[in-house]
Formats: structure tokens, sequence, C-alpha cells
């Protein structure tokens, strides 16, 4: 982790999630060229100047579904729902239900 990675009580992260809280990789071209070249000669470098990262807050009671990608930056709210295979890029509200995409979010209601 770059930056902060908070994870709640009792959230059920499924096989294969990905948790990203930085872009990993130089965006000026030359220092990525000279981090791959770092990577093949003497190992993944401790440190990397330029790489922007943000913190990821996933609430209580979260369930993310297989194949998930949570991106730098988001919050997810309590009791919320990640599907399978779902990028998120933004944040989720409690107890909301993300099918597709961060874009497609909806309230749940717990009561039915």
């Amino acid at each position: 982790s770059s930056a902060n990675l908070a994870i709640g009580n009792r959230v059920l992260i499924s096989h294969n999630v990905e948790i990203h809280d930085t872009e990993s990789h130089p965006m000026d071209p030359a220092a990525r060229a000279e981090q791959t070249r770092q990577i093949f000669t003497i190992g993944h470098p401790a440190r990397i100047d330029g790489i922007r990262a943000k913190p990821i807050t996933i609430g209580d009671d979260v369930w993310i579904g297989f194949g998930a990608t949570i991106r730098k930056g988001v919050t997810i709210g309590d009791r919320a729902i990640i599907g399978a295979n779902v990028s998120v890029d933004r944040d989720v509200p409690c107890d909301s239900l993300v099918k597709t995409s961060t874009s497609s979010t909806q309230s749940t209601d717990r009561q039915q």
C-alpha cells in the first residue's frame, strides 16, 4: 500500500479482488521505463517518485464479489455490496448495491 487502506469489521472479500491505492507506475514515460529496468535488474524499487496514491476506506459489513477492482481514493460505505467483476472508481454510499459500474449504484432495501 502506498497510501492507506482501512478495512472495517465483518468485511467479506472474495477471490481475485484487486485493491489499488496507487497507479503503480509513473505517468512519465522515461520514469516508467526506468522503473521497468530496475524491476528486471535489481527488483521492484521500494519507493518511486511521481506515483499518485490516495487512501481507500472500506466500511463495516461490506461484501466485495469475486473479480472486483477497487481503485485509489474510493470510500465504500457500510453494508454496501460490490458485485462480481465490478470496477469501483468513485465512492459508494452506505447500503448500496453496485452491479455493473460505480455509475449504476442503487440503494438497497434491507427490509424485504
